[in-house]
């Protein structure tokens, strides 16, 4: 907490507050729990997309999930759902008559975003059904909890009148499964230049976990207390490896009209063509009427060294990469 507080990043003071809020509103949240059991269930079956975004941890995703929300005609959850990790359904149908469009203010603070109807990662959903491990997933789910997961999500999409748009990086590793339990699934894997992907996650175990021999992030692993920077940034690439692998698995699990890549570079440099061709590929979803994509503009890539040079030469090394740091 006290290094969120210190961080002066607007996103990670809205965390804190969503914490203290969600204790104060839970005898609300208890109280919505039988209607929010009625309302998934009195849902037909949905033929509206459920659009998943996956990627490895710091790869711009929360971005991508940032501009794709703003700009797509979707439903997706908001950190209000989140104050009602019981009840989000209900919450989120009682409060659809605002309509409200997320703000084209892309700030993050390692996943989190700020404000009511900024998009959440949905933990407080896909935890009912993959634990809440957030660095592990299932070896599998029963089928009643997979027919659970199909109503609950395809009444969430429903209700709203809309695909629904999330994304969440642990269901990277989980895309075999979702993949066979959401028959009206579809995924965007988004991709970072993994040399800044590995240091990013380096400085996150630093600034989140607050010890770097502690692992943050999928696939994550800790290592030894008093192990040396340099097993430290081994490990790191480690993950980085491990988690392409995963996603290599994932793209091989699915049929390819299923699966759509997208890249932060190219977010950045072009975010309207992105915005069009996730709407192109992903049948019945759509830009929002007002939205205007051809006047987004490019946004600043962050693929610039912020650790030592030779750490970042050692990252590079592991990598495979041939080019030589900034």
């Amino acid at each position: 907490m006290w290094r969120m507080l210190r961080s002066g990043d607007s996103a990670a003071y809205w965390a804190l507050f969503q914490q203290a809020a969600g204790l104060l509103l839970i005898p609300l949240d208890l109280l919505g729990v039988p209607f929010d059991r009625r309302l998934a269930r009195s849902a037909r079956s949905a033929d509206l997309p459920l659009i998943i975004l996956i990627g490895p941890p710091r790869s711009g995703s929360t971005l991508v999930y940032q501009v794709l929300s703003r700009h797509l005609d979707v439903t997706y959850f908001t950190n209000l759902s989140a104050l009602f990790p019981r009840s989000p359904l209900l919450y989120s149908y009682l409060t659809a008559a605002l309509r409200w469009i997320p703000k084209e203010r892309y700030r993050s603070f390692y996943g989190n975003t700020g404000g009511l109807s900024a998009p959440s990662d949905g933990f407080h959903i896909w935890n009912r059904w993959l634990g809440t491990n957030r660095y592990e997933v299932p070896n599998g789910i029963s089928v009643a909890e997979s027919n659970e997961m199909q109503e609950y999500l395809s009444a969430w999409a429903l209700h709203a009148g809309k695909p629904l748009l999330n994304k969440n990086n642990r269901n990277s590793a989980c895309v075999p499964l979702l993949s066979s339990g959401l028959t009206n699934s579809y995924f965007v894997e988004v991709s970072r230049d993994p040399l800044y992907v590995a240091q990013s996650l380096l400085i996150a175990r630093k600034v989140v976990q607050g010890s770097e021999e502690t692992g943050w992030g999928l696939s994550s692993q800790n290592v030894s207390d008093g192990a040396s920077r340099e097993a430290v940034v081994d490990e790191v690439c480690n993950q980085v490896q491990r988690i392409l692998e995963v996603l290599k698995t994932a793209r091989d699990s699915i049929p390819e009209d299923r699966i759509l890549r997208v890249s932060y570079e190219d977010l950045c440099a072009r975010p309207s063509d992105v915005v069009r061709q996730v709407s192109q590929a992903i049948p019945g979803v759509a830009v929002r009427s007002e939205s205007r994509l051809d006047d987004l503009e490019p946004m600043r890539v962050s693929n610039r060294r912020r650790v030592s040079r030779r750490e970042f030469e050692q990252i590079r090394r592991r990598l495979g990469r041939g080019d030589q740091a900034p």
